[in-house]
């Protein structure tokens, strides 16, 4: 197999490559979970939450789900 200096590029990305993914999505949950926060009842009713529901998602670590 031929090694090349693309291929050596992409194997050494790779794993960084996962890493930045990883805070990318972090990232996406703390702004999801700021604007949730900012809603009123009523926008919170029209997509289908209850207060309990944004504070609870609210609340979670950005690392969680």
């Amino acid at each position: 197999m031929k090694h090349s200096a693309a291929n050596s590029r992409v194997f050494r990305s790779s794993p960084w490559s996962a890493v930045r993914t990883l805070i990318v999505e972090w990232r996406r949950r703390v702004r999801s979970r700021y604007e949730l926060r900012s809603l009123g009842d009523a926008e919170l009713r029209d997509i289908g939450l209850t207060r309990g529901e944004a504070d609870f998602d609210q609340s979670k670590s950005f690392w969680l789900s």
